[in-house]
């Protein structure tokens, strides 16, 4: 980065500092500095209608803010499997752990 590139983030970031004295006001700018550049809010108690290569964001209680993006080649398939396949391979090992422990 160039010298006036990083003058120009780092005066951006400052000016994030002194714009939120709270994690109120912190939240509320980065929800709008998200919007800006294409992040869309989802709403944490409702069902999502997540997209792949799009951005989104959900905020807790006014004073937490969680940003993530879902890849171009995501599939909600793919992913309930793979969730499914990791919580089946956790509880395998949990049970050789507890039978290990339990034979000592």
């Amino acid at each position: 980065m160039a010298d006036t590139e990083v003058s120009s983030v780092v005066s951006d970031f400052i000016g994030f500092l002194n714009a939120s004295p709270t994690a109120f006001h912190a939240v509320d700018d980065a929800k709008t500095r998200l919007q800006k550049v294409g992040y869309e809010q989802v709403v944490e108690r409702e069902d999502w209608k997540l997209e792949a290569g799009k951005r989104y964001f959900l905020t807790r209680n006014h004073s937490t803010i969680v940003a993530f993006a879902i890849g171009k080649k995501w599939s909600s398939i793919k992913s309930l499997l793979k969730m499914v396949w990791l919580k089946r391979r956790q509880t395998n090992q949990d049970i050789m752990h507890s039978c290990y422990r339990s034979n000592m």
